[in-house]
């Protein structure tokens, strides 16, 4: 508030997860507007509050109002999405150009779930390999 904006900050919208609203609070802090988020801290230590307090709520100054509104709205239409990850460039083969699925075996996935059952610690995550089923690169 110290940068000269009015005092009188406005709710223009609100959600359900912290997440969420966090990526739509940076989104308008890149685009020059001061941001805030209300109950943010409440709605993470029990999300089930979320409902009863109208959900995590982005406040701006006043002056702001319009700007805010149109760079949330280019959000929901998908204006900032990826290129890439619209298309799925990054899940093609590159051989062949076909889509890429990932290697698994049941085995493993019975092996991984009959140690966490019998001992109850977290388990290091493995790195998805993936291969293209079309030619088998």
């Amino acid at each position: 508030m110290s940068e000269g904006h009015s005092r009188d900050w406005v709710v223009i919208d609100g959600f359900t997860d912290v997440m969420q609203a966090e990526i739509v609070r940076g989104r308008l802090e890149a685009e020059g507007i001061p941001a805030i988020l209300g109950n943010r801290h409440l709605v993470a230590a029990d999300w089930m509050y979320s409902q009863a307090l109208g959900g995590v709520r982005i406040l701006v100054p006043r002056e702001f109002i319009s700007d805010a509104r149109e760079i949330i709205a280019d959000i929901d239409s998908g204006q900032f999405l990826d290129a890439s990850a619209e298309l799925g460039l990054e899940d093609a083969c590159a051989v062949c150009g076909g889509r890429l699925a990932r290697k698994t075996s049941a085995s493993w996935k019975f092996a991984l779930f009959s140690l966490h059952v019998l001992l109850p610690i977290p388990l290091p995550f493995r790195k998805d390999v993936f291969y293209c089923p079309q030619c088998h690169s």
